[in-house]
């Protein structure tokens, strides 16, 4: 976890007052993903869409207050021995199982994956669906936020470790940097936040992410 500045902080009640009364007809939806969207060369992602079969999936962005009286959001870094997006930086989630509502399956995967029960969790808001490519799934995110910080269970088949990153380092737009990354058949400029010592926010995690932000500033 690192340390935030204190510029554009929120108050807990403040989000809470926004992301419940926020005019959810009026979602930042695609425009807040692609401010943070890497930048691939020679890459159509820009203009790929959920296909017929994509699976259906639900996460929650869950906050907390913490020790310094300032809100956290909890992630994940996922297993290594998971079949897709092993190691990367995530919100606790997966598939939507058959007779379950997404919400009960982002539910459920908090429970299964860090231990936290559904009934400590109070519902904010339900924001723009996110189709991720490389899995062709549909993600359905929650935003949600418990009162206090938890006893976390951690499954380690699912989860390689928990990160506390503060809501207002990652309103701060300086804490955003661009880097241009090789990958293995290709290159790309990334947004992304240093929020681990080994491991950054982007990708389909920041971009969710950023609707959120947006819906804040």
């Amino acid at each position: 976890m690192r340390d935030t500045d204190k510029i554009n902080k929120i108050s807990l009640e403040s989000f809470i007052e926004t992301i419940k009364f926020y005019d959810y007809d009026k979602l930042p939806g695609r425009e807040a993903h692609l401010r943070v969207m890497p930048i691939f060369d020679n890459f159509p992602y820009r203009s790929m869409k959920p296909r017929a079969d994509s699976m259906q999936s639900a996460v929650m962005l869950l906050f907390v207050p913490d020790e310094d009286n300032d809100i956290s959001i909890i992630l994940t870094i996922r297993s290594e021995t998971i079949a897709s997006h092993k190691g990367q930086i995530s919100f606790p989630g997966g598939k939507i199982e058959d007779g379950e509502t997404p919400l009960e399956a982002a539910f459920r995967e908090v429970e299964e994956e860090i231990g936290v029960p559904s009934n400590s969790i109070s519902v904010l808001a339900q924001i723009s669906d996110f189709y991720v490519m490389p899995s062709n799934s549909v993600v359905k995110p929650f935003i949600g936020i418990i009162d206090k910080m938890p006893d976390f269970i951690i499954n380690e088949d699912e989860v390689q470790e928990l990160i506390l990153v503060k809501l207002n380092y990652l309103m701060n737009p300086d804490n955003l940097i661009m880097e241009d990354w090789e990958f293995e058949s290709f290159h790309a400029t990334v947004p992304h936040w240093k929020v681990h010592h080994s491991k950054n926010l982007w990708g389909a995690t920041a971009m969710m992410l950023s609707e959120v932000l947006q819906m804040l500033s």
